[in-house]
């Protein structure tokens, strides 16, 4: 599952996870293009205490790669 998130929207994820992806992506490469439309799909699958979780969830990890990259670390 994990080499099909590139290709989210046409794997065999549940909707449920697409659009858990989707916005995980947008907050890692184009946050401001999460608009009211993207919180709108969140919340059509998750509830909003659900919604914070999962930003601070994909947050976290964001920050994680971030920092351990600084200090040149590798997989």
């Amino acid at each position: 599952m994990v080499a099909c998130v590139e290709s989210y929207d046409t794997a065999d994820f549940t909707d449920d996870e697409k659009s858990a992806i989707h916005y995980a992506e947008l907050l890692a490469a184009n946050h401001t293009a999460i608009d009211q439309a993207v919180i709108d799909d969140l919340l059509r699958h998750f509830t909003e205490r659900q919604v914070v979780e999962l930003g601070w969830a994909a947050a976290s990890f964001i920050a994680y790669g971030r920092l351990i990259h600084t200090f040149g670390c590798r997989p």
